[in-house]
């Protein structure tokens, strides 16, 4: 597979096997040296499978293949790479055979997004505030200055109206105020607060 190594598309974000870091969301997450030296062997073989033998050699140098180090590794990859790890799309594993590694289509690959400094390993943060957007509820991040909260809720909804409410006065509500704002906003928008470190999402 000719592929840059430094940009390999995947269903929600990219890998960059360079860096050692897969980007979903906004959020980059590192992955150890033997998930990028996995990562590369598959990557490179691809569309071929790759036997668990000529993995271990490749990948760790091993010759013996009754080891469970291969299925504990591409379990820990899944975890970052797969949008459903239970359900692999990306590193498969072909009964008897070993291993592939399956790009995404063109088609449904998405633009490498840039990275968002001060996030990794913020995925399950992310995800919380997204479960509860589409759920209708209207989110508030916290915390003292300089911690990323702005930064995280711009990750969680990168497409998000912004109204900055800093030095607005009164008793209305946060939400009170974004919707006097922006008195129309689409079901799709969201909006982040400056005011008190607060992000309301609509």
């Amino acid at each position: 597979m000719r592929t840059s190594l430094g940009s390999i598309p995947l269903q929600d974000g990219h890998l960059d096997l360079l860096a050692g870091e897969v980007h979903r969301g906004g959020v980059a997450t590192r992955l150890s040296p033997t998930e990028i030296a996995v990562l590369t062997v598959l990557v490179t073989e691809a569309p071929h499978t790759v036997s668990e033998a000529h993995l271990l050699r490749q990948a760790w140098g091993y010759r013996a293949t009754n080891t469970r180090t291969v299925s504990v590794t591409l379990s820990r990859i899944r975890t970052k790479i797969e949008v459903d790890p239970r359900s692999p799309q990306r590193v498969l594993t072909v009964r008897g055979e070993g291993y592939r590694y399956v790009p995404v289509p063109a088609e449904d690959a998405r633009p490498p997004q840039a990275r968002l400094p001060g996030l990794v390993g913020r995925s399950a943060e992310i995800d919380a505030v997204r479960a509860a957007l589409r759920d209708g509820a209207q989110v508030e991040i916290v915390g003292p200055a300089g911690i990323g909260k702005r930064t995280l809720a711009r990750a969680a909804v990168p497409d998000a109206r912004w109204v900055d409410l800093a030095g607005r006065a009164g008793s209305s509500t946060p939400a009170e105020e974004v919707t006097r704002t922006d008195p129309q906003p689409t079901s799709a928008s969201a909006h982040a607060c400056a005011r008190q470190g607060i992000w309301c999402g609509r």
